[in-house]
């Protein structure tokens, strides 16, 4: 099993009030909804143009 990782970030009240209007849909705390939006933005654009472009540059590791 790989190797978990934490972080900590912050998030004004506006952006707080949105991730806890997604629970439970996307998880039943916030680092889980926090963590479950991350993973699908990942999914969903990780074939994309954009994405491809910036490994192509160096912004982000291939």
């Amino acid at each position: 099993m790989a190797q978990k990782n934490q972080i900590s970030i912050r998030l004004d009240e506006v952006h707080l009030d949105i991730i806890d209007s997604l629970q439970p849909f996307y998880g039943n705390s916030r680092p889980e909804v926090i963590r479950n939006l991350v993973i699908r933005w990942v999914e969903q654009n990780i074939a994309s143009p954009s994405l491809e472009k910036l490994k192509e540059i160096g912004a982000i590791k291939k």
